[in-house]
């Protein structure tokens, strides 16, 4: 999110700076940084998990898709996400959900 901040216009930054500064953002940032990519690339791992991760991946879209990507409160975030750990879910803003709406 940070990079696609040099990208807006000047006179636009002041509302973009009071948008992101919401706790939501805040937390949903340190969530994104907390997540290091692993240094020690296991191809084999990756192979058999590329079938699990595709279909989170296309179910999670699914359910963006039928809420219009606005994620209102908690009860909708939970649709989207499923069951379970927060932490399985891979947060990538940048895959084409920077026009969701956040509680």
């Amino acid at each position: 999110m940070t990079e696609d901040l040099r990208r807006v216009l000047h006179t636009n930054r002041v509302v973009v700076d009071a948008y992101l500064s919401d706790p939501v953002f805040v937390k949903l940032d340190l969530l994104i940084r907390s997540v290091a990519p692993t240094v020690n690339h296991d191809a084999e791992l990756e192979r058999r998990m590329s079938p699990y991760v595709q279909r989170e991946e296309e179910r999670m879209e699914q359910n963006l898709k039928a809420v219009a990507f606005d994620i209102d409160d908690q009860n909708t975030l939970s649709l989207i996400t499923g069951p379970g750990r927060i932490e399985r879910v891979r947060v990538n803003i940048s895959h084409g959900y920077s026009g969701s709406r956040c509680c």
